[in-house]
């Protein structure tokens, strides 16, 4: 969930300091200077004629006769195609590659194709095996299946009569033939002939040929034979397949389900362990089967399936059989089968809660040493058996001739069982014990940051959650002990390790949250001073290194409110990774982006103009950021900001935060009538304003509230202001489970719920919860409630809220769904959201044909209803949806959402190129032209970096970050076009 800043932080405010003063950026910038070097030179660009051509092309060629776009278009290829290897790669940036991406990226378009392909019929030239390659491009470009196969048989004759290939080449030739015939097949071929190859494929099989099955491997690939051939047909085919000893790999859902069906039905005809076909808790019956004839052995697959056979005996209740199973299976590197604690979580939403914690229980009790605890801690508080969590695990603790490195994995959770149980000042105790052991080592792991092994991530994490304990106990001895612990850590690590992970953002964040600025400075400084004085030992700019710290170091001046530092570190430190703050104007210091902190200090230095220049581009990155939105209404008024939101709001016709805010503008102007209409149609857009962070979701309906106060309606303002009051209870309560003071938070959780009782979101929760406690019929009351207001509370993208994900898991929440949403569709007229809602339930049910079909009532009713059309395309692998109808969902998506902000239309597969040429060229062309160039000169930096030599990895990180990806580049993705230019790039690199 997201934070946002504090508006403080456009304010001269200044913080607490605690005794200690700021060094102030101009010390620091003399510190590292006093540790610095130089160097210079820069390369030009051979090629630069070419791409000067290309990107007329691209401009002109909409209004070019078809016939003179093919001629120019075909003469770039040449052009590219007669360039000497070392013209484009030699002394290059590899950024800087001229390549043949960029020259199909400048089509003309479809128009032109057939020109294309008649100069492509033409061609002859020394290289006969690239001219069947590019006619095989102009073949599927225009979607010609007879030049397809003319080409691709041409291709196959020139590998046979080609001389002077040595046998890497014409190996490698024979594998890019090889690939580019198996994806036309897959994309072009008919579903028929994919089933009558997999029967060929089936009788090679059984026909014995030794060196087919030494070249098939052990795999048999099934396709989607229920949807491509009638069920007689796949049935037939699975059976054999099922005799034939193979792994199988199959698409489609309907066809595995059919086929765990028949291996069950024909379990005497299985010879290996079909594991991959058990996917689903109603798979139980064949996983005893296979289990029963093939006992022993750890087979491919076993383990997962065995994972899934537990849940399903959890969910039937035969909770001993299932920890029997976990415990004697054989399975990851401990000897036991892993479980996905999602999958257990999921099931405590469906009802099955007390399964759950009764499994979890009987398993930690077998064996404590498993990785369960934070689970069942978890689960325990929302279960109300905090207690007995507690005193499974001290029971645990006390037990003899526990593994050293087991034991020590309990007593890390012992804190969390402490804090969630209520027992406070004991779980702070134990706490701050682990908080003065120091860092851990740890197994290095892999996770989306950097972890190093000697513990410290995981101990600044132990430190801030140490903190936040302190602070909602209101115990600032704690939290001064946490933040003491944190800094001295980072103070004894070395300085090298600093740069990258998560150590820095996480106790800068702690030092900032506590008003420890001037702490959180010093540390910065030291980490910049030591990271430069090393990078020019090394004689080399480490391109991104140090933008992480200057970003960090830009916020804390921010925040206190010391904006003069702030401009100081932007202009003055010569080590940001570019010239120019457009260089960086994706960059985030935490969670508030480099350029709203820009531009705030900036505004209060008295440089309004270039305050207004920046935080404009902030709103072509950020529109989602309200702290973005606060600071542009101070820097900008009257038409001029009004038409801004209006831009803004038309870039993206589902984000409804530019029409919140522009309800602001209206409401402060006594615009009432106005205000109104605009907040009504921001809140149509996604009424449950799932995505915001702590402090701003919800925040139409607060406005709301002072435009029904203003016209006199007291009583619908309140109730207004009672969702918002919801909100930020359950957001304090977000605080308190986050802190691991867990009953206390699902107190907190549940006062706020009785806040709003009128909105979908706060009865599906109160129904999750009634579930989870097992009390089903207040369950289904407010499920049925839920339902009901469902319908008003769902935009063209709604987002889930409140811990609402997963309404339609579990049979009592779908047959409650089934009833209102019957009810609703027979009572016209019919909303276009009670067709999504079937879908999205008969999607829940597994039921994808009448999903399809409810999703086409729904953008019947609303051509522009986003998530129908994208659930719709999505139900091409498992509904029957004709190529055409599929891709035809496939581009609404992309013409709704070109940006892919919302969604992402899946393109890489499609078929017809005409039509998604079209679209691409028709997306980039209404466009709404954006700001691009300089933003702010980063003097110091500039400086530095034209003095430097230039290097391929410098320039790399030097590059402005103003490009946006054209919607061209689609057309480059899809697999029949990327495999085609690949193989055109190595025929001719070869």
């Amino acid at each position: 969930m997201k934070k946002l800043v504090h508006l403080a932080i456009f304010h001269s405010l200044t913080c607490a300091c605690f005794a200690q003063e700021f060094q102030g950026a101009a010390d620091i910038i003399r510190q590292i200077a006093e540790r610095s070097g130089k160097p210079a030179e820069k390369a030009s660009d051979p090629v630069s004629d070419l791409r000067e051509q290309i990107e007329k092309l691209k401009k002109d060629a909409a209004a070019l006769p078809p016939t003179e776009a093919a001629k120019r278009w075909g003469s770039l290829l040449d052009t590219y195609l007669a360039l000497p290897q070392d013209q484009i790669y030699g002394a290059r940036r590899h950024g800087d590659y001229l390549r043949l991406d960029q020259i199909i990226a400048a089509l003309p378009p479809p128009a032109s194709w057939d020109e294309i392909g008649r100069l492509m019929a033409q061609r002859k030239t020394e290289n006969p095996a690239q001219d069947e390659v590019l006619r095989l491009l102009a073949a599927v470009l225009r979607g010609d299946a007879a030049g397809r196969d003319q080409a691709l048989e041409a291709m196959r004759a020139s590998l046979k009569s080609k001389k002077g290939m040595d046998s890497y080449q014409r190996s490698m030739f024979q594998h890019n033939l090889d690939q580019t015939a198996t994806i036309l097949e897959e994309l072009t071929g008919s579903g028929l002939g994919k089933v009558v190859a997999f029967e060929k494929e089936l009788e090679t099989l059984e026909k014995g040929d030794v060196q087919a099955l030494d070249r098939r491997g052990s795999t048999l690939q099934v396709p989607d034979l229920v949807r491509f051939s009638d069920e007689k047909t796949a049935a037939a085919l699975l059976t054999r397949a099922i005799k034939s000893g193979r792994f199988l790999y199959i698409e489609g859902k309907s066809t595995n389900e059919l086929a765990a069906a028949l291996a069950l039905k024909h379990i005497d005809l299985v010879k290996r362990p079909l594991w991959q076909l058990v996917t689903t808790l109603d798979h139980a019956p064949l996983y005893e089967a296979l289990a029963a004839k093939f006992p022993d052995g750890d087979d491919r697959g076993r383990a997962q399936a065995a994972e899934i056979y537990v849940l399903a005996l959890v969910a039937a209740d035969r909770v001993p059989e299932a920890v029997k199973l976990v415990l004697e299976t054989p399975g990851d590197e401990e000897g036991k089968i892993s479980i996905n604690v999602n999958h257990l979580d999921q099931m405590n939403r469906q009802g099955l809660g007390k399964q759950v914690h009764a499994f979890l229980h009987q398993l930690l009790s077998r064996d404590a040493t498993l990785p369960y605890w934070a689970s069942f801690i978890g689960l325990s508080a929302r279960q109300g058996a905090s207690g007995s969590a507690l005193k499974l695990l001290q029971d645990s603790l006390a037990k003899p001739a526990v593994p050293a490195p087991a034991l020590k994995r309990m007593q890390a959770h012992y804190y969390e069982a402490l804090l969630a149980a209520d027992q406070r000042e004991e779980g702070v105790r134990v706490l701050r014990e682990l908080v003065k052991a120091g860092p851990q080592k740890e197994k290095s792991r892999r996770t989306s940051f950097t972890v190093l092994e000697d513990g410290s991530s995981e101990y600044a994490r132990l430190c801030v959650r140490l903190a936040k304990v302190g602070s909602l106990l209101n115990r600032p001895e704690v939290v001064t002990e946490a933040i003491n612990a944190a800094t001295a850590m980072v103070e004894a690590l070395p300085k090298d390790s600093l740069h990258e992970g998560i150590i820095l953002p996480e106790v800068i964040g702690l030092l900032l949250d506590h008003d420890r600025g001037p702490k959180a400075e010093q540390l910065l400084a030291a980490a910049l001073v030591h990271l430069t004085a090393e990078d020019k030992k090394k004689e080399a700019f480490q391109g991104r290194r140090l933008d992480q710290p200057l970003d960090l170091l830009s916020l804390v001046y921010s925040r206190a409110g010391r904006h003069k530092d702030v401009v100081e570190v932007f202009e003055r430190m010569p080590y940001w990774s570019g010239k120019d703050l457009a260089a960086l104007e994706t960059n985030y210091a935490r969670d508030t982006p480099l350029l709203v902190i820009a531009a705030g200090a900036l505004a209060e230095n008295g440089r309004q103009d270039e305050a207004r220049r920046i935080i404009r581009r902030a709103a072509q990155h950020f529109p989602s950021e309200d702290a973005m939105y606060t600071l542009l209404l101070s820097l900008e008024a009257g038409q001029p900001l009004l038409d801004l939101l209006d831009e803004l709001a038309n870039r993206d016709r589902f984000e409804e935060r530019p029409l919140i805010w522009k309800a602001r503008v209206l409401l402060d102007t006594g615009k009432v009538d106005e205000a109104e209409r605009v907040i009504k149609a921001a809140i149509a857009i996604d009424p449950s304003d799932g995505e915001q962070g702590k402090g701003d979701r919800m925040r139409a309906y607060a406005i709301l509230a002072e435009v029904l106060e203003k016209k006199g309606d007291a009583g619908t303002a309140k109730i207004m202001r009672g969702a918002v009051s919801a909100i930020r209870k359950s957001e304090e309560a977000d605080d308190w489970w986050e802190a691991g003071l867990l009953s206390e938070a699902v107190r907190r959780y549940e006062a706020a719920l009785l806040d709003f009782a009128d909105a979908y979101c706060i009865q599906s929760r109160l129904a999750l919860r009634y579930s989870e406690m097992g009390d089903f019929d207040k369950a289904e009351k407010h499920y049925l409630r839920a339902f009901e207001l469902m319908p008003d509370s769902f935009g063209r993208v709604e987002s889930h809220c409140f811990g609402c994900e997963g309404a339609f898991r579990g049979p009592r929440a779908q047959g409650a769904a089934e009833k209102v949403f019957t009810k609703l569709a027979s009572l016209p007229p019919v909303k276009p959201q009670v067709h999504y809602l079937v879908g999205y339930l008969r999607q829940s049910q597994g039921r994808p044909a009448e999903a399809a079909e409810a999703y086409r009532q729904a953008v019947k009713a609303d051509p522009d209803y986003l998530n129908a059309w994208k659930n719709l395309a999505g139900l091409a692998e498992s509904a029957p949806l004709t190529h055409e109808e599929s891709e035809a969902a496939t581009l609404q998506v992309f013409r709704l959402d070109p940006a892919g902000k919302h969604s992402q239309a899946p393109l890489g597969d499609m078929r017809d190129l005409r039509q998604l040429w079209t679209t691409l060229l028709a997306a980039e062309a209404g466009r709404p032209a954006k700001e691009t160039g300089p933003l702010l000169t980063l003097t110091a930096a500039k400086a530095r970096i034209e003095s430097e030599p230039d290097n391929e990895e410098q320039q790399i990180h030097f590059m402005d970050s103003t490009n946006e990806e054209s919607p061209r580049q689609h057309l480059l993705q899809n697999k029949l076009v990327s495999t085609l230019v690949q193989f055109i790039e190595n025929l001719r690199s070869n």
